[in-house]
């Protein structure tokens, strides 16, 4: 029997780990891993390369800019090539390539090497993230159909996993800013490494059709698998989507100046930047604490309304930095608005 909608609570995090089959649970343990990973890494890229590698501003921009479009930039190509040759090959070889990747950002001294080492970071998330969302849906969907659980209760419980991961990742990252940064991106390779074995060994073929959940009727994804071409002609032709792509594209361009502005403002301010787990630290708890609240409010708005209204905190929250100076205490209130403000706007 399907679930009503309004026939109990939410399950707790715990009790759905518990009730959903292993392949799902191996999923939520990597939304885990993945930022844990990520955030010991990425947020703190841009200081090592202005200070241990003594890269210009440009270049530092270009880095964190070419990072972020060979990743998110090129989710759909990564979508598309899950759907055609199905989600464990392709994450498979995007964890491997990431693993490459870290590596190479521990090791790279010049900014050739930095390049092609985020390239590979980036292209890796674009492979494996996509896939791996597309497995955990098909399985949403089996598990509603089948009564255990709904879709969009698996869906919070896996962003809860993911912010998890992003609280822990910083908080570590911020304890290793006393080890070189080598030490760091190996770490999180080694991290990788332990992710790539998980999903060989418990990631079944069939991921992306949601089976193994119980009986064998196919997940969403029945009948001839469409081929790249009809799926891109199909989005490209779906007005609507591409304008809701391009606003989620506008605020991805906006949360990624954090990476960024952060470290800059807290050396203008504070004359370093040992704040800097933490701020990203906080940032993380605050979503998880808030995120719930947010949804409903987003709810009772409407989703146009919400998404007007997010894009518009996020907006406002650029301008409170330049408005809030004058002292370090100031300084520092101001970019913890910002990046209150900024991320309840992401919400």
């Amino acid at each position: 029997m399907a679930l009503s909608r309004r026939g109990r609570a939410a399950p707790g995090l715990l009790h759905t780990v518990r009730i959903v089959p292993a392949p799902v649970r191996l999923i939520l343990v990597s939304m885990v891993v993945f930022n844990i990973g990520f955030y010991l890494v990425v947020p703190f890229l841009a200081v090592h390369l202005s200070e241990n590698l003594a890269l210009a501003g440009w270049a530092v921009g270009l880095v964190l800019g070419l990072r972020t479009f060979s990743q998110q930039g090129l989710f759909f190509i990564g979508g598309g090539i899950a759907d055609r040759f199905g989600v464990r090959p392709v994450v498979l070889v995007g964890v491997a390539v990431r693993i490459v990747g870290f590596v190479l950002l521990g090791l790279a001294e010049q900014l050739w090497s930095v390049v092609v080492a985020v390239l590979l970071v980036g292209v890796a998330a674009a492979l494996f993230a996509p896939a791996v969302e597309s497995a955990n849906a098909a399985y949403g969907h089996r598990l509603e159909a089948q009564g255990v659980l709904r879709r969009t209760e698996l869906f919070a419980v896996e962003q809860m996993c993911s912010r998890l991961g992003s609280v822990v990742g910083p908080a570590l990252g911020a304890l290793l800013l006393v080890v070189p940064f080598s030490v760091t991106a190996v770490g999180s390779a080694a991290l990788f490494c332990l992710l790539w074995v998980a999903f060989f060994r418990w990631l079944p073929a069939d991921a992306n059709t949601g089976t193994g959940v119980g009986g064998t009727d196919g997940g969403p994804a029945t009948g001839e698998v469409p081929t790249l071409r009809l799926v891109w002609t199909t989005v490209l032709r779906n007005h609507a989507f591409l304008v809701f792509t391009v606003l989620c594209g506008g605020q991805l361009v906006a949360y990624n100046q954090l990476y960024l502005m952060l470290p800059e403002h807290l050396d203008r301010v504070v004359g370093g930047q040992d704040a800097l787990g933490w701020f990203f630290t906080g940032a993380a708890l605050l979503v998880i604490g808030g995120q719930r609240s947010v949804a409903v409010a987003a709810t009772r708005l409407g989703h146009r309304a919400a998404i007007v209204g997010g894009l518009g905190l996020i907006a406002v929250s650029f301008l409170v930095p330049p408005v809030l100076t004058g002292s370090a205490a100031l300084g520092l209130t101001g970019l913890a608005c910002w990046v209150v403000l900024l991320h309840l706007g992401r919400c």
